[in-house]
């Protein structure tokens, strides 16, 4: 069940109370795992359905959603963003539980680079 928020207005007349989205009150808890991602996205679902939260703001909050999924990827994709950078956990955001890749993936990856990067230096030496 959604809290409710209720206070009177500036004549001191009762202002009726009206329910607080549950996809508000678990963004207002912070959104650090992709636990906490899931679970605020399933809420927004369900407050679209019963309109407590408005087309606008449902689109604005998926946006943003989106773009924190899509730093992640690409974190994971192309690993540190500088050379000779140690290879960092993975965050949905700066604060809060870990998502790491998975070990084997991680190796795979490193080995590549170093292939390429031996080309490189291969290339680089022949002309």
């Amino acid at each position: 069940m959604s809290q409710t928020v209720e206070g009177k207005a500036k004549d001191g007349a009762p202002v009726v109370a009206a329910p607080v989205p549950k996809s508000v009150t678990l963004a207002s808890g912070g959104i650090t795992t992709m636990h906490d991602a899931q679970r605020f996205l399933s809420a927004l679902v369900t407050d679209i359905m019963t309109e407590e939260v408005s087309i606008r703001k449902a689109n604005a909050a998926c946006n943003a959603m989106g773009k924190l999924f899509k730093g992640v990827e690409m974190q994971q994709k192309y690993g540190p963003s500088s050379e000779g950078a140690t290879a960092e956990p993975l965050l949905l955001v700066a604060h809060g539980p870990q998502l790491v890749p998975a070990p084997d993936k991680v190796a795979a990856k490193e080995e590549r680079r170093k292939l390429l990067l031996a080309e490189l230096e291969a290339l680089d030496k022949a002309s």
